[in-house]
């Protein structure tokens, strides 16, 4: 397989944030915390987006200075793949609703 360029996981990660701000807007609070579809659509996102800043921080270490929280988002993607069952939903709902517009604001910043 051939290297993808920085800019293609950036794309990647704005995009998987963008879509969680999305589903939170459109479900409201109530869902976000009890609907199983919402939690499972919310999860994907948020593997896409630690697995693509993950890699465009391989590609550019100087990332984890302008990008919030990058290395709690890879943990929190590794978490969600492998120790899933120790998933606290509260601790990602929280982080949706407060962590999430400066990180898109960052991540719209830097792919424009």
């Amino acid at each position: 397989m051939q290297p993808r360029d920085i800019r293609v996981y950036l794309l990647d990660a704005r995009t998987a944030a963008e879509c969680i701000a999305a589903i939170a807007l459109d479900v409201g609070a109530t869902r976000l915390r009890a609907d199983p579809l919402v939690k499972a659509a919310i999860e994907r996102h948020l593997i896409t987006l630690g697995e693509a800043l993950a890699h465009a921080d391989q590609l550019d270490p100087s990332l984890e200075f302008r990008i919030p929280y990058l290395p709690a988002i890879i943990g929190l993607r590794n978490r969600l793949v492998h120790g899933y069952f120790a998933i606290k939903w509260d601790r990602i709902v929280m982080m949706v609703e407060s962590d999430l517009t400066p990180l898109l604001c960052v991540l719209r910043e830097i792919t424009e």
